[in-house]
């Protein structure tokens, strides 16, 4: 989405915004621009009679909790990620039998025929290692491969009319509709904020 696509999805009465791993709980300082995108829209929603929700689908939650456990260990503290949410009216949805439906739709428009899908699952597992997913001698078909979750972020926030703030570009998002990265997401809602503060 360009910026003007953005900023004119966060201007709708119904505009959501959903958090994708890599642009939630990150450092938390003035860098982080997850944080400043969720501080911006706090503060757009003061303005506003209908909030822009925020919303945190369940499979991203999941993921995000596992890496602040294995990051900081015995020291995690899970009231520090419901807080967080709580403090910033971000609520958690959960991946439910519409969603699956969904998933399994757009996996099989996409791939039609099982084959599809495994030799897809093969070359995505030799790129993820780092090596060519035309390389020879590569045993297996991809029966064995595993397919990641953003499958299922992608389909939920996409079935769901939400804008999908992610900084991945894998073939998992590549029809969503309604998608941008944080930092242009961000900008556009800096500069909703600065038309809103503007108009007192």
């Amino acid at each position: 989405m360009t910026g003007d696509e953005i900023l004119e999805y966060l201007r709708r009465p119904d505009a959501v915004v959903a958090f994708d791993t890599n642009t939630i709980f990150g450092s938390g300082g003035q860098k982080d621009p997850g944080a400043a995108l969720i501080a911006c829209i706090s503060r757009i929603n003061v303005f506003r009679v209908a909030p822009i929700r925020m919303v945190v689908p369940a499979v991203v939650y999941h993921e995000k909790l596992r890496q602040m456990r294995q990051e900081w260990g015995n020291e995690f503290d899970p009231s520090f990620p419901e807080g967080f949410l709580h403090s910033k009216h971000i609520v958690v949805e959960a991946f439910d039998k519409p969603h699956a439906e969904r998933t399994a739709e757009r996996l099989a428009a996409l791939y039609p025929v099982d084959g599809a899908w495994r030799a897809f699952k093969k070359r995505r597992c030799l790129e993820c290692v780092g090596l060519s997913p035309t390389l020879a001698g590569a045993e297996g078909d991809g029966s064995r491969c595993g397919a990641t979750v953003d499958w299922l972020i992608a389909a939920q926030a996409d079935m769901s009319g939400y804008l999908l703030v992610t900084n991945d570009l894998g073939a998992e998002f590549a029809s969503v509709a309604c998608m941008a990265s944080v930092v242009a997401t961000k900008a556009a809602a800096e500069r909703l904020r600065d038309e809103l503060v503007t108009a007192g």
